[in-house]
């Protein structure tokens, strides 16, 4: 985030600070576009909803999950380390017939399915959504 310096009507050196925070806000604002993510363990993606893919801009992350091939308790991807988490979470996404499926995203980067909130489902199930978060 840039660090807004108060600069003075005729101050000298004016241009110093100026500079240095549009250098910040021009490397909050740095966007990697859309990267396809390495699906693992059989996980494919659901192509009706798209790729899993992530992306950053700045320090915010996010990242399109769309998986199919289900198996639970299982590593479906890791993220190029720029995009780890400062700590791991649980998620819970929609998917198949708007049912609720838990992942986590682990502080080392690793996506993992777990499984629906009734433990059944289908290898040909699909989960997707967005997953937005703060790195750095």
């Amino acid at each position: 985030m840039a660090n807004i310096t108060k600069i003075e009507h005729g101050q000298p050196g004016w241009d110093t600070p100026l500079n240095q925070m549009l250098s910040e806000l021009g490397q909050a604002t740095v966007d990697t576009g859309w990267i396809d993510l390495t699906l693992v363990n059989g996980f494919k993606n659901y192509d009706t909803i798209g790729k899993t893919s992530i992306r950053r801009i700045g320090n915010i992350a996010l990242m399109r999950v769309s998986i199919t091939s289900l198996t639970q308790l299982t590593k479906v991807a890791t993220l190029p380390t720029d995009f780890y988490p400062k700590q791991s979470f649980p998620l819970s996404l929609r998917g198949t017939i708007g049912r609720a499926f838990s992942m986590t995203l682990g502080n080392d980067g690793n996506l993992s399915f777990e499984s629906p909130e009734d433990g059944q489902f289908n290898a040909n199930d699909y989960v997707g959504g967005v997953i937005t978060w703060m790195v750095g």
